[in-house]
């Protein structure tokens, strides 16, 4: 006879030798055992471990199909909100960066070493930061202040640059200024290169919403050479050219001469840029102005300039510096001209 031996659980009866345990059917629970006729005990170790163990698979299952049928949801980012006053930050900086300056409506001339302004500004720090630019480079007992102010103009704007507007007026006492919105004219005296020069110095200080007005200069020629010398940064190089072509003709070489000259002594470096006016094709015109501009440079190369320091590029009709429908204003736009680096 076999003998049936198996753990059980605390004060769970041992089926006696010979019989089956109780619950062997799956049906502990309030069923009679077989072969015993006594019910099955209740709570049986054999039992508990079936409910579990269906419990267990059952989860298991439902884990895998989830993790079968689960996918990734892209969730919608919830929309930037506005800085303070309505705009998005990015906004805002490309408002402040693209603001016009508003200078109000004043002007500025220079004599024996005075300054003198006269004209109205919308604020009374307005006009305090016009006089401490002015007095910082003329000096407190140089400048004679006929301001008024009038609130009834837009606001002034005027940048962070006003020092520098000063100091060029100061250099260039022969020349006055005029403000008005953001219109700045300027009047008196000024060689060519250092009209071209003010117009780019302005719109690097106040930035390309600034009108310029340059028709009440009374404009003097000037060597390129003087213009370095005198602080230029952009002027015109004298040069003549046989029509159509890039050869330099001989009158233009004493310009040339001082300037490779000048050159060397201050030691800097730029661009030798050519232009045309609009007559023609424009393909053409921009071979033509390249073609020219690498000419002026190789002469001035060869006179000694550091190749290194000087480069030459063609812009054809692009940036014309006087109306192209006149026959003045297309002599002005055939130009070459020197762009400090």
């Amino acid at each position: 006879m076999k003998t049936a031996s198996v753990p059980v659980a605390v004060q769970s009866p041992v089926a006696p030798e010979g019989h089956d345990l109780p619950g062997h059917d799956g049906h502990a629970h309030g069923h009679a055992a077989a072969g015993t006729g006594l019910p099955a005990p209740e709570g049986t170790w054999y039992g508990r471990a079936l409910w579990f163990a269906a419990i267990a698979a059952t989860s298991l299952a439902l884990l895998r199909l989830c993790s079968q049928q689960a996918q990734p949801v892209d969730m919608p980012l919830p929309p930037m909100q506005p800085a303070s006053g309505g705009e998005t930050p990015a906004a805002s900086a490309s408002a402040s960066s693209d603001a016009a300056v508003e200078f109000g409506q004043w002007s500025a001339t220079v004599a024996g070493g005075t300054l003198t302004l006269d004209g109205r500004v919308s604020s009374e720090a307005a006009r305090n930061a016009l006089l401490t630019a002015a007095r910082a480079r003329f000096g407190a007992d140089h400048v004679i202040d006929h301001l008024q102010v009038d609130g009834s103009l837009p606001a002034t704007m005027l940048g962070e640059r006003m020092d520098e507007l000063f100091g060029w007026l100061q250099s260039h006492a022969g020349a006055g200024l005029r403000a008005q919105g953001h219109r700045m004219a300027l009047s008196g005296t000024l060689g060519e290169a250092l009209v071209d020069d003010i117009a780019s110095r302005l719109h690097l200080w106040f930035g390309e919403g600034v009108t310029v007005d340059t028709s009440s200069v009374r404009i003097e020629a000037m060597q390129a050479a003087e213009a370095l010398r005198q602080g230029a940064t952009t002027f015109r190089i004298h040069v003549e050219f046989d029509t159509g072509k890039a050869f330099i003709r001989p009158a233009s070489h004493a310009e040339l001469d001082a300037l490779a000259e000048a050159l060397k002594s201050a030691r800097v470096k730029g661009e030798i840029a050519g232009y045309t006016d609009h007559v023609g094709n424009s393909a053409t015109n921009l071979r033509l102005s390249q073609a020219r501009a690498e000419a002026v440079r190789a002469y001035l190369v060869g006179h000694g300039v550091d190749a290194a320091a000087l480069t030459a590029k063609g812009h054809g009709d692009a940036s014309p510096v006087a109306d192209n429908s006149t026959p003045e204003g297309r002599q002005r736009n055939r130009r070459v001209a020197f762009i400090a680096q």
